[in-house]
């Protein structure tokens, strides 16, 4: 949602009216406009701890990290970088502390970073984050990234087109002339996981924002804000946004074929297609295939432990005996898992084979290890992928064996565990689904099917409560 799209209307307005002036209009006006209407009122820079106008650069300096020019000249990049990033003072010339810099012309608005690398050509050396000309690209929808709070504040998720900008000096291999494409499927998909998604760009030393970003963040995505419907170009976009997430993350979970994606996306994971996957006599036949296999005992716990949590592929092969497992004396597994900073009791069937994996003495912490002779190295996606589509030969007439995926068992342990009679924290608590994507699982008419098929009592929740107000 573009939430202050009026308020790049408003200074469209006012750059057109100033464009058109037969008698002389002063740039003081323009400006007091665009500051004072615009970035103060609907942008948020009233919140702004330090806020000071400097006359020697002609600039708005806000806590020091942000410069604004509001300017009626034409924007060159080379001469606002240098304006904007140096400091003029009586003892010379100095860098400027400041890493964002936004000017607002005539013509539109550019968004600039002071700390993005250089590459080799001219084109990827610039300093340009987001350009927005009035009326005419797809950048003016990104206009509320040049808040407050979206650059300086507490959402500072307008780093996530300054990596944009960073990916495409510093790693991007293609053509300048396909840079358009990347940019811009990048930029709504970023867009999406912001805002739609919830991950906002809390960076820090130990928390990686594009590590939390899924396969099924992008299957969503593709449903809810495109109108893909040929494979190619689906194949396209995925190839855009992949070759960034791997460099913005070594546990991204796109670093996988096209294939495996076209694979994973079961028809656009629409919620009312997905086969639920959670039938007792299949799964024992699955588990008895899995234990005759070469590694059957870390394929049958890996199983087993997906069954437990629904743990996506990247959890599952990051598992360390270390890091996720305390032990007894005698050596025997303790009944928790430790995960994400909790600790959760396993079942007694996934403490076994856990046990059975682990007395087999293979090299290397890793739960899930690549071979018995690589132990050190975590098994990779597309074998975890392997295991799981391998189990079609049980039965290549039904179509229950190609469901059989970790994606359709996380989904599906939702529903069952709700079917059960668990309550719903319990479940977001367990499988560790944060409460904004509870709707890639379950849905609403999910919901209240489980709910009406329950023998509830007939008074209203409130009954009781009511009562003792009287």
């Amino acid at each position: 949602m573009r939430k202050n799209a009026d308020g790049l209307k408003r200074i469209e307005e006012e750059s057109k009216k100033y464009l058109k002036a037969e008698e002389e209009s002063t740039i003081e006006e323009f400006r007091k406009c665009v500051f004072e209407e615009v970035f103060r009122k609907k942008l948020g820079y009233d919140c702004a701890s330090s806020l000071k106008w400097s006359v020697e650069q002609q600039v708005y300096i806000i806590n020091d990290k942000l410069k604004i020019q509001i300017t009626f000249d034409e924007v060159n990049e080379r001469s606002v970088v240098n304006r904007l990033f140096k400091d003029y003072t009586e003892e010379g010339v100095k860098d400027s502390v400041a890493e964002w810099g936004i000017v607002v012309s005539l013509n539109g608005i550019w968004l600039f970073n002071n700390n993005i690398g250089k590459g080799q050509s001219d084109f990827q050396s610039k300093k340009t984050v987001l350009e927005i000309i009035y009326g005419k690209n797809s950048d003016q929808y990104y206009f509320d990234f040049l808040s407050y709070n979206n650059i300086l504040g507490i959402e500072p998720n307008t780093y996530f087109f300054k990596d944009i900008a960073e990916y495409r000096n510093c790693y991007y291999k293609g053509s300048e002339k396909s840079w358009s494409a990347y940019s811009s499927a990048l930029k709504r998909f970023l867009k999406y996981c912001s805002i739609d998604m919830g991950k906002w760009y809390l960076k820090s030393e130990t928390n990686n924002v594009y590590d939390t970003i899924e396969l099924t963040d992008f299957y969503s995505y593709i449903e809810k804000k495109t109108k893909l419907e040929k494979e190619n170009t689906l194949k396209n976009v995925f190839f855009y946004i992949k070759d960034f997430m791997c460099c913005m993350s070594e546990k991204s979970a796109f670093d996988i074929s096209t294939k495996t994606m076209l694979d994973g996306f079961s028809k656009i994971l629409k919620q009312d297609e997905r086969q639920n996957v959670i039938n007792l006599e299949k799964l024992k036949k699955a588990i008895q295939y899995l234990e005759t296999g070469k590694n059957k005992e870390r394929d049958v716990a890996m199983f087993l432990m997906e069954l437990s949590f629904g743990l996506e592929r990247r959890k599952l092969r990051s598992l360390k005996w270390r890091e996720n497992f305390d032990w007894n004396n005698d050596g025997s597994i303790k009944e928790k898992l430790k995960l994400e900073e909790k600790e959760i009791r396993m079942p007694e069937e996934l403490i076994k084979a856990l046990q059975r994996l682990k007395v087999l003495g293979v090299s290397g912490d890793y739960v899930f290890y690549r071979t018995k002779d690589n132990g050190k190295e975590p098994m990779r996606e597309d074998v975890i992928n392997d295991v799981f589509s391998k189990l079609i030969r049980i039965d290549p007439n039904d179509e229950y064996y190609k469901a059989l995926t970790p994606a359709n068992i996380r989904a599906s342990l939702v529903r069952y565990l709700l079917e059960q009679g668990e309550s719903l924290e319990n479940i977001v608590y367990l499988m560790n689904i944060e409460i904004w994507n509870l709707g890639n699982y379950i849905s609403l008419k999910d919901i209240d099917y489980i709910v009406e098929q329950r023998k509830e009592k007939e008074s209203h929740p409130m009954e009781e409560f009511f009562e003792k107000l009287k």
